[in-house]
């Protein structure tokens, strides 16, 4: 049950990042609040010292990017993918993208890890993946709220 709101959590996550590029000024106000309750949350979390804050946020920040652009990728191929009818769906290759995209996600994430370790001693590093992960998580909950105000109304 918690992989699955986790999952609806990502899915409505990348659907607010996707306002990135619409025209709608509310939905870019939403992306900069949540990126800066993001950004408040982990640096509550972690306590970083200005000189850790220095170098973790440009890094913390290139990764964000690296990732949104993974997804929005991924995404891409999949709707491109759950568009053709019939006998021209390849359930193999979209099977097959979704291990890669996971294992592109892995990747990246190791990547970064290393260069975060390079900037935050260990037990920071472990409370920011706490946070991040707790972030998720309670941003999950604020849009279930969001959501079910906006049903009473």
């Amino acid at each position: 049950m918690r992989r699955i709101l986790l999952f609806t959590g990502m899915l409505l996550m990348i659907s607010l990042f996707q306002a990135q590029g619409h025209p709608d000024n509310r939905h870019q106000q939403r992306v900069n609040e949540i990126r800066q309750k993001k950004t408040a949350f982990i640096q509550q979390r972690v306590n970083l010292t200005p000189a850790e804050a220095k170098e973790f946020w440009p890094v913390y920040y290139e990764y964000e990017q690296k990732r949104w652009d993974l997804m929005k990728a991924s995404r891409a191929n999949f709707k491109r993918d759950m568009g053709l009818k019939g006998a021209a769906v390849n359930y193999a290759e979209m099977a097959e993208n979704m291990i890669n995209f996971d294992l592109m996600r892995a990747q990246l994430a190791k990547t970064y890890y290393e260069r975060f370790k390079k900037i935050l001693p260990p037990q920071k590093l472990f409370q920011y993946y706490v946070a991040d992960k707790e972030f998720k998580e309670w941003l999950l909950q604020d849009i279930q709220r969001e959501a079910a105000k906006h049903q009473h109304h």
